[in-house]
C-alpha cells in the first residue's frame, strides 16, 4: 500500500461529515508538495496570515486544520488552534502540527520566547519590591511569579475581588464554550 492509500484510509467524515468527500482529499493533496525535511509544502493559496487556505463549497477552511483533523484522524476542539512544531505556516503535514490552547502557542512563538524571556530578566515588581525567593509566590498552572509583599499590602479585600474576578471568568468561559 503506497503511502498515499495509507493516508486516504485515515480520512475521517467527522469534522466536514458528507462535505468531505473522495474528491476533496485528491484536490487537497494535489496542493501538496512532500518535502525532505518531513514538511508537507501547502502550494495552493495562502491567506494574509501566511497559512494555507482550502475551499470546501464556497468555504474556506484553515488548510493545517483541515489536514490534522481529516488526513490525521484526530478531532482539534473549537477552543484550540493547530500549532507548527516544525514553525513552518505552510506545512500540513498532520504529524507536525499539535492542537493547543491559544497561549501555548503564542508562548512557543517567536512574540512568546521573547516575553518569557524579558520576564525573566525583570527582578523587581511594578511596585519595586525585588523576587527574591521570600518575596516570589509561583503560581503552580503557570509558574507566572506575583510579589508576596504586594499581595500583603493590597489586602484581604483586594485577594476576595481577585478570586471573585477569576471566578466569574472561568463560569463566563465556560458557558461561552459550553
Amino acid at each position: 500500500m503506497t503511502e498515499a492509500e495509507q493516508i486516504r484510509g485515515s480520512v475521517r467524515k467527522d469534522y466536514l461529515g458528507a462535505r468531505w468527500t473522495e474528491q476533496d482529499y485528491e484536490r487537497f493533496m494535489a496542493k501538496v508538495s512532500i518535502q525532505e525535511n518531513g514538511c508537507w509544502e501547502w502550494r495552493a493559496g495562502v491567506g494574509a496570515s501566511g497559512y494555507g487556505v482550502f475551499t470546501i463549497l464556497g468555504t474556506n477552511y484553515a488548510a493545517h486544520r483541515i489536514a490534522k483533523i481529516k488526513i490525521g484522524g484526530e478531532g482539534v476542539p473549537p477552543h484550540l488552534v493547530c500549532d507548527h512544531l516544525c514553525r513552518n505556516k505552510t506545512c500540513v503535514n498532520p504529524d507536525h502540527i499539535e492542537a493547543v490552547s491559544n497561549r501555548r502557542n503564542a508562548l512557543r512563538g517567536k512574540t512568546g520566547e521573547h516575553v518569557v524571556k524579558a520576564a525573566k530578566r525583570q527582578t523587581h515588581c511594578k511596585r519595586g519590591h525585588e523576587y527574591s525567593e521570600e518575596n516570589t509566590y509561583r503560581t503552580p498552572s503557570t509558574g507566572r511569579r506575583t510579589c508576596k509583599a504586594c499581595i500583603r499590602l493590597l489586602g484581604p479585600d483586594y485577594q476576595r475581588k481577585r478570586r471573585k474576578m477569576l471566578r466569574e471568568q472561568i463560569h463566563h468561559k465556560d458557558n461561552k464554550h459550553g
